[in-house]
């Protein structure tokens, strides 16, 4: 058997990293713990349930400080770093003291479980639980705390703790928390009550008949609260693995996956500029086996967008807002010029795939300065991001103003690509004036604008006009343009379009570019949104509805709808006829079916003398 005490090490486990080597883990005790239960069935998803208290402690103005020590620059953010390690350790080393285990940081709150037993019974864990976020809230309000105005509202519950794994495929698998225990004490009332610790009634009427003379409870507009309790300090106990464990760093995030030693912690402190994209899902616990198959698939399809469009997922868990999905762009392995389109590519994705399993979340993707990097104390080190455009990002998605919606810094990023459209100024905590949001539209890559004339070019210009003379009579032509970049390709090819519409010629553009390369189709995605006059952000079910009204009534079409998902702005549930459709067979059915919805769509747009 393994053990770590104190976050210490104690045996080697198989694996390309020493997880447990940066004084402290990486992955949470409970995490681990189930994965050495389960090390036989590791290649596939599960659940586990266990009886648990669980501490949420939520630190009210971390979210602000952060922001404003990080727009310091860097002093500011090396600040943060110590401020944040401070705080967290402190809390880390309360909750190890008194027998928990931190299972993530979330945002700007702290979560924390005391698993129960026949030796650790419900009542003594709660009694551990409610001690230690005393001692959090005494710990954090004494004298010469560099949190400064930092407070602490706590909440205390029992119930079952859901520790989901996700088997990962290509992109790793991952551990998640859930449960309705983590449902009903991150939705506890918010109330500020920075001395005394909320009890959740249920957990309240169970412990006091046996801790009642040790508890000094108070009532309060939130509920009631202990403001003190006369529990022992807990035996602290050792965690103590079963079995063997291969393969641990895949469950890390990638930044975290090639750390040398434990030395490299402070060197993972980053201050960067960074896009930042925030989903928000509603609850929905997952609780049962019966689950486990739509979970597994929706959770590696979010992945797999995130990855897909070279982000870096830095958290997937639950919070008071939901289901949260944190990324960035930007980081130090995953670094672009145009992040901010990839990050919104992303945020499209997301929304898409999400609707294909009847969830609809709230995404923003931000723009600005964050620090990233490890976070934490003895019991668990998390890889986060922290910094303003965080904040505005969580701000703008828990506002709902849109299924997607982004910052002024994000619209000047991408508004070559895309056209966005202002949608309100919100009042964001930690801003003096409103935050400008704005909704990305219809994906269009603008030109450069050219002010008068196109000069010279006379022999490819005379060319071009009796390609058109060739088109008018019905010909088909296709016409390639190369030269070295700067020399007016661009250019010309307007000039082109524009004498085809003044001759009448009916004229379709799309854009392609390295960033869409790898995904087949998707040029065409802009002619047929356009075509069918649907927004860009239409939802599937609007997008069956315009396309069947196109196809008429082939009914043969209708079954092949789905294969249609690649030109359209959401992308079609496969049905049983063409789940079926694989490989060659699929590629083929689709390119008939595009070429099909795309003669009926021309066939209605009759050019120069009826010519379409």
């Amino acid at each position: 058997k393994l053990s770590r005490e104190s976050g210490r090490s104690h045996g080697n486990l198989p694996m390309a990293l020493p997880v447990n080597e940066v004084d402290g883990g990486l992955i949470s005790d409970l995490a681990l713990q189930s994965l050495s239960r389960n090390a036989h069935r590791l290649s596939e998803s599960y659940v586990e349930t266990l009886k648990s208290v669980v501490l949420l402690a939520d630190l009210a103005g971390f979210s602000q400080l952060g922001a404003q020590l990080v727009a310091q620059s860097e002093r500011g953010a090396e600040q943060l770093h110590h401020v944040v390690n401070g705080v967290l350790g402190q809390a880390s080393d309360c909750i190890s003291a008194r027998g928990g285990r931190v299972l993530y940081y979330a945002g700007d709150s702290i979560m924390a479980a005391w698993p129960i037993s026949d030796e650790r019974p419900l009542a003594e864990q709660a009694g551990q639980a409610i001690a230690c976020g005393l001692e959090i809230q005494s710990a954090l309000a004494g004298e010469g705390q560099p949190s400064g105005k930092l407070t602490i509202r706590a909440a205390v519950a029992a119930g079952d703790i859901s520790v989901m794994h996700i088997a990962g495929g290509a992109y790793g698998p991952r551990i998640l928390f859930d449960g309705d225990v983590l449902k009903n004490i991150t939705q506890a009332p918010s109330a500020r009550h920075d001395r005394g610790i909320l009890v959740l009634p249920a957990l309240l009427a169970d412990i006091v008949p046996v801790l009642g003379g040790k508890l000094t409870l108070q009532a309060s507009q939130v509920g009631t609260l202990v403001t003190a309790i006369d529990s022992p300090m807990a035996t602290r106990q050792a965690v103590v693995l079963e079995n063997p464990v291969d393969g641990l760093t895949a469950y890390l995030p990638s930044a975290l996956r090639t750390l040398p030693t434990s030395r490299a912690r402070a060197w993972l402190a980053e201050f960067r500029s960074a896009n930042v994209l925030f989903a928000c899902f509603p609850w929905d616990s997952v609780v049962a086996e019966k689950d486990l198959v739509s979970t597994t698939s929706f959770t590696n399809a979010i992945i797999a967008e995130i990855d897909r469009n070279g982000g870096e997922v830095i958290q997937f868990c639950k919070d008071d807002k939901g289901l949260v999905l944190l990324a960035g762009w930007g980081l130090a392995a995953s670094s672009y010029e145009n992040g901010a389109e990839r990050a919104l590519y992303a945020a499209q994705g997301v929304l898409e795939q999400s609707s294909l399993w009847g969830r609809h979340p709230s995404i923003a993707v931000t723009t600005g300065k964050v620090l990233v990097g490890l976070i934490g104390g003895s019991s668990l080190y998390q890889h986060v991001m922290v910094g303003d455009p965080v904040n505005r990002a969580t701000a703008i998605a828990v506002q709902q103003v849109g299924p997607v919606a982004i910052d002024e810094e994000t619209r000047q990023s991408v508004g070559r690509r895309f056209v966005c459209t202002h949608i309100d100024n919100l009042v964001i905590k930690g801003h003096a004036t409103p935050v400008a949001v704005y909704r990305p539209g219809r994906e269009e890559l603008t030109d450069a604008q050219h002010m008068g004339a196109l000069i010279a070019r006379a022999s490819e210009r005379d060319r071009l006009e009796r390609i058109m003379t060739r088109i008018e009579t019905g010909e088909a032509v296709s016409v390639h343009l190369f030269g070295d970049a700067g020399l007016g390709k661009s250019r010309l090819a307007k000039w082109y379009e524009e004498r085809l519409a003044a001759r009448g010629i009916h004229c379709l553009r799309m854009n392609a570019d390295a960033l869409r390369q790898s995904i087949a189709f998707t040029p065409w995605k802009q002619v047929f949104t356009r075509l069918l006059g649907l927004p860009w952000d239409a939802s599937a079910e609007r997008c069956q509805m315009v396309v069947k009204d196109c196809l008429g009534d082939d009914s043969a079409a209708h079954h092949l709808l789905p294969l249609l998902g690649p030109v359209l702005p959401s992308a079609i549930a496969d049905n049983s006829f063409t789940a079926a459709l694989v490989g060659a067979g699929r590629a083929e059915s689709t390119r008939t079916m595009i070429l099909n919805l795309l003669t009926r769509l021309l066939g209605s747009r009759p050019g120069q003398d009826g010519m379409p």
